[in-house]
């Protein structure tokens, strides 16, 4: 299924699967979808979880890491408050709080340490 919108002269698709998972997204500086979307984002994911968000050359734009969501699970919630961390391609990894019922509290950005991983599985905490 592909859905389209027009807004100040840009032409804007969404692609979707038999799921109803957006899948694709393709933004144009015109309203034909004539020349080379920019950009052109692809969605990757694990059942209902979102797992990456790449661009036409595979590289990750943004992953996202899931837990267990609010039924204890990995998706019996439909990973409703299992976002752990989102990674950025160019603002870096942020931890992810939620509210008792899993929604994201609007404004709220977590930044507090780069983990490098050393042997034996012992963090080693910096920045």
């Amino acid at each position: 299924m592909t859905w389209s919108l027009y807004s100040n002269a840009k032409r804007l698709d969404f692609e979707y699967d038999w799921k109803g998972r957006r899948i694709r997204k393709r933004v144009w500086d015109n309203t034909s979808g004539t020349g080379t979307a920019v950009p052109d984002t692809t969605f990757v994911y694990d059942g209902w979880n979102l797992l990456a968000e790449v661009n036409t050359s595979h590289s990750a734009i943004r992953s996202y890491m899931w837990g267990l969501d609010l039924s204890r699970t990995m998706q019996g919630a439909g990973g409703v408050g299992g976002l752990v961390a989102v990674n950025d391609a160019s603002q870096g990894a942020h931890f992810v709080a939620v509210d008792a019922n899993g929604n994201v509290p609007p404004g709220l950005r977590l930044q507090c340490c780069n983990i490098k991983w050393k042997p034996g599985n012992e963090p080693e905490y910096f920045g």
